[in-house]
């Protein structure tokens, strides 16, 4: 998961990679991020798009095309307004007909509460369990160690 601040603008970089784990080379890609309350809500609250795709051309942004590094930017005018504080972020990248989809999840922040961005890991061994606050309430992690999925409830994990 990671958290930004609710009225900031934010860069996220992200590496695009493949089912396999193989970096996917982004030269003739088209990338659009899709942002939901939840991966199965039917309405999106907002979208980011690369130039390729017909967005704006600071949306989205490739810094590394053959490494597969790409930026969504995102500004206070997208973050500002919402009520909510958690994000799924579902990206799709297209690459010669070929799809590719990745999901990550935000939690927007208050400018109070923290001043920087923090990322967390959302999987790992029981023993790598991020070191949460009641902020962080829903928080999902994959825990290797029980093949499950755990969700952070404000004080302990279930």
């Amino acid at each position: 998961m990671i958290i930004i601040n609710k009225s900031s603008n934010v860069g996220i970089i992200k590496n695009a990679k493949n089912s396999n784990g193989g970096v996917l080379d982004l030269t003739t890609c088209s990338i659009t991020a899709t942002f939901k309350q939840f991966p199965t809500a039917s309405t999106a609250l907002f979208v980011r798009r690369d130039t390729t795709a017909g967005g704006g051309d600071t949306e989205i942004e490739v810094l590394a095309d053959t490494s597969g590094i790409y930026e969504i930017k995102l500004v206070s005018a997208n973050t500002s307004a919402l009520t909510i504080r958690s994000l799924c972020c579902i990206v799709v990248i297209t690459i010669d007909e070929i799809v590719y989809t990745e999901t990550f999840y935000l939690k927007i922040k208050d400018n109070k509460d923290y001043g920087d961005i923090y990322s967390y890991p959302e999987r790992g061994t029981t023993l790598q369990r991020p070191t949460l606050t009641t902020g962080d309430v829903g928080f999902q992690y994959f825990d290797t160690d029980l093949s499950s999925p755990i969700w952070w409830n404000g004080t302990e994990w279930v």
